[in-house]
């Protein structure tokens, strides 16, 4: 009778390697978490509540006479729901390989940070096409493509969506998301180039993300840059990206739960696109790595796993942008 797999057991040192690795710069072009901040919850499924635009944006009578009384302010909240859901993923780790090529690097480590990867590739991924949907976000084409760098005007297209955004929330946007190829287009763009030759001294090096806020008048320029092999196993790797070149995205983005000098209040007064709720219950971090023994086939088991609900809230806090002719 084959022996029987242990039960697995969360690996704290594991799991440290394997949170590091996901806030490494090996994801610099990941932005997922930045678009779609990480809320902890308690429960694998609940509400919550979002304060109205009309509660945001109200304008009541201030005065009061003379022995008189305030008028009052009253809040006004929708509710909304989360379901979290588990991600993850296991690698087999043997014990001849593990002793193979025991004294180039450690085999179950180097499993970890792979499943990891994939769980971190997996966020990324259901993000951008949770972002860059037409139907749930409004798509207008811009008037010349942006690939098009002698005769795009990219400012104008953004300012359009701006004008939107903010007769819709109140808010100016804070946030444009791009992708590593779009932002080569913009940096030939002659527009561009004519506008900020004199602002910045002449500048002719790629254009930073934060010249680029500056010019596109956003708090951030989020530039994704990450890929996924899209082919079938074991055929060949075909290289894709996993935010479309087709968009930009101009819209709010909420303030990060993490930052101790944003206060619960001001996130809720702050609103913004969505956010990502993760049950802290069954993953306090973004990701956990388990380890398990199974005898039967002599090897280690490594896994990554998270649980998370990725949840857009509203879909009149940004605007997609159609930058090319495909």
């Amino acid at each position: 009778m084959a022996a029987p797999a242990a039960s697995a057991h969360l690996n704290p040192v594991l799991s440290h390697v394997a949170f590091e690795y996901w806030q490494s710069q090996d994801f610099e072009g990941f932005i997922g978490d930045k678009v779609l901040p990480i809320i902890p919850v308690d429960e694998q499924d609940g509400k919550f509540y979002k304060i109205t635009t009309e509660a945001l944006a109200e304008l009541p009578d201030t005065k009061r006479s003379t022995g008189g009384t305030y008028n009052e302010s009253s809040h006004r909240f929708e509710q909304d729901s989360y379901e979290a859901a588990e991600e993850g993923i296991e690698e087999r780790v043997p014990d001849d390989e593990a002793a193979r090529y025991a004294s180039y690097f450690d085999m179950e480590e180097l499993a970890v940070l792979r499943t990891t990867g994939i769980v971190r590739r997996r966020h990324e991924f259901d993000t951008a096409a949770a972002i860059q949907n037409e139907s749930t976000f409004t798509k207008t084409d811009a008037a010349t493509a942006w690939d098009d760098v002698a005769n795009c005007d990219p400012l104008t297209d953004v300012d359009g969506r701006r004008d939107v955004i903010s007769q819709n929330k109140g808010m100016e946007p804070n946030t444009l998301i791009i992708t590593r190829k779009i932002k080569q287009w913009l940096n030939r763009s002659a527009e561009i180039i004519e506008r900020i030759k004199y602002t910045y001294g002449g500048m002719t090096g790629p254009l930073t993300a934060q010249l680029l806020a500056d010019y596109f008048m956003v708090d951030q320029v989020l530039v994704a840059n990450g890929y996924y092999n899209s082919a079938n196993k074991g055929a060949a790797a075909s290289m894709a990206t996993i935010w479309s070149d087709n968009y930009a995205w101009l819209g709010i983005v909420g303030e990060d739960p993490t930052d101790d000098m944003v206060s619960v209040a001001q996130q809720v007064l702050r609103p913004g696109v969505g956010n990502t709720y993760m049950w802290r219950n069954q993953a306090p971090t973004p990701v956990v790595a388990e380890s398990y023994r199974d005898d039967a086939r002599r090897a280690d088991i490594a896994r990554a796993r998270a649980f998370y609900d990725l949840k857009i809230t509203d879909a009149s806090a940004g605007e997609l942008i159609k930058v090319d002719n495909i």
